[in-house]
């Protein structure tokens, strides 16, 4: 994104937040910090650094143990009360990991592990966890400090240090701002809207912590690149609020996918729910060939797969 595209999607962003309801903005400013300048910073941060990740070629030999793995994860996030960020980050940074190394079975949870302190020391600033030590005694397991440590070296050093990862949470909660259209509003006064703009937030969130709770066990959704998925979650929530059209001109713009671009992944969401949370597809299937504006993260530039043996 340039910097003229920065400055077009800062007018609009303003736009937005002038025509809407004044409490409606008090609360998004309460949860996200100065909306317009978070978004358009913080959204092109991760799209560059989604388009710098590896392919994900589902290769593991251990793939089979990664439903095990990462319901210990949620499990620990649960018992230590981190972020939802963080756990996401965890299962991302294991999930890569072991895409491109042999790991001995013994060996997965302490990578699991090593890979949620380094996420939970990146996302979540004023520290939760407790010491190695105590926590190791915490899960039950007795893992040596020294391979804990020679673990974490490796893990580092295969993301190169740089560990900020952009995630569907990541994507998905920045999005969610933006769930409700001054369309959705039309007719109302203006105490209502702010009051109905507050609850359709909260119902959103509440669907989406359960959509990025299932998406964690899915692993056929690193088929697409993570702000797909989380523009798709984005979709299925309006749906769930009854509101039209579940993506809107704004959703379009500020996500940067057209209906036809969340085609592919509405396709792999609905294999995924019950019926009756299914999304037509009806209005976004693709005119031409199923390639056409959409890409996958098979398509981003990308290191040669680096397959090798862990300690």
């Amino acid at each position: 994104m340039d910097t003229s595209m920065d400055a077009i999607k800062e007018t609009i962003l303003e736009s937005w937040i002038t025509s809407m309801p004044k409490k409606f903005i008090d609360f998004l400013n309460s949860q996200h910090h100065q909306l317009n300048h978070y978004f358009v910073s913080i959204h092109k941060h991760y799209r560059k650094r989604e388009k710098q990740l590896p392919v994900f070629h589902f290769q593991s030999p251990e793939l089979e143990y990664r439903s095990e793995l990462v319901r210990w994860l949620k499990a620990l996030q649960k018992e230590l009360n981190f972020s939802t960020l963080s756990l996401h980050l965890s299962v991302h940074l294991m999930d890569y990991f072991m895409d491109n190394h042999m790991i001995a079975i013994e060996k997965l949870s302490r990578v699991a592990l090593v890979c949620m302190l380094i996420a939970v020391s990146f996302e979540d600033l004023d520290g939760v966890l407790p010491s190695l030590q105590s926590l190791c005694e915490k899960i039950g397991h007795e893992f040596n400090r020294k391979d804990i440590i020679e673990v974490q070296g490796t893990v580092l050093k295969f993301y190169g240090f740089n560990i900020g990862h952009s995630t569907v949470a990541h994507f998905a909660h920045m999005f969610l701002a933006f769930i409700i259209d001054e369309t959705d509003l039309e007719g109302m006064t203006v105490r209502s809207r702010g009051t109905l703009c507050v609850e359709y937030y909260e119902h959103a969130l509440t669907v989406l912590n359960t959509l990025l709770d299932r998406c964690l066990m899915e692993v056929q959704y690193l088929k697409f690149e993570q702000s797909l998925v989380a523009s798709v979650f984005i979709l299925a929530i309006r749906k769930s609020l009854d509101l039209s059209p579940c993506w809107t001109k704004f959703l379009q713009f500020i996500t940067g996918y057209s209906p036809e671009d969340l085609y592919p992944c509405i396709v792999l969401y609905n294999t995924l729910q019950s019926p009756e949370a299914q999304i037509s597809v009806d209005h976004f299937k693709l005119s031409s060939s199923e390639d056409s504006g959409y890409t996958t993260s098979s398509s981003c530039n990308s290191p040669q797969s680096n397959h090798s043996s862990t300690t």
